[in-house]
């Protein structure tokens, strides 16, 4: 996933940015209202969340959604991080902001997104989220999550709560 996502963000002629999942289906009305935060509200990033009012997360395995709510609550309370969903693969960026960043993720899973919002945090950019319905492995497939996930996940849960406690 590190890898397709850095290929893509360095071959893109834009400089808005969306990553998304491709197992995880959302309404693309979301896309809009993420793109104008950014445009006209001059957001740098903004995050889809499944955990805020007019958010939901649909599919996908009970333990993975009970993980997913677990670690992100978890952190909001510890940090008082201002984004409820840390672990989404819905985020919209600014192209040009990334150079403030040096990202470090290993390529396992998704946690270049997780770092790059923590990172993005840090840097101070202008952060907001909107909420969003997701639907996952809704034409069917097999998670590729692995247990490998949640040691990467897990550093950088602990890195966020080092750096970034308010």
């Amino acid at each position: 996933v590190k890898y397709a996502i850095t290929v893509g963000i360095q071959n893109s002629e834009f400089e808005n940015i969306l990553i998304t999942a491709v197992d995880e289906i959302f309404p693309v009305i979301s896309i809009e209202k993420m793109l104008n935060m950014i445009v006209e509200q001059n957001y740098d990033f903004v995050s889809g969340t499944r955990y805020k009012k007019g958010g939901k997360r649909l599919g996908g395995s009970i333990i993975g959604g009970l993980l997913s709510r677990l670690a992100n609550n978890s952190f909001s309370f510890i940090t008082n991080f201002p984004l409820s969903d840390l672990t989404t693969g819905i985020k919209m960026f600014k192209k040009s902001k990334l150079r403030e960043l040096t990202l470090v993720a290993k390529p396992i899973g998704w946690a270049i997104l997780y770092e790059l919002a923590l990172k993005s945090q840090k840097h101070n950019w202008r952060v907001t989220e909107v909420p969003v319905i997701t639907i996952n492995r809704l034409f069917g497939g097999k998670s590729t999550f692995s247990y490998k996930w949640l040691k990467e996940y897990g550093e950088w849960f602990f890195w966020g709560i080092v750096n970034l406690r308010n």
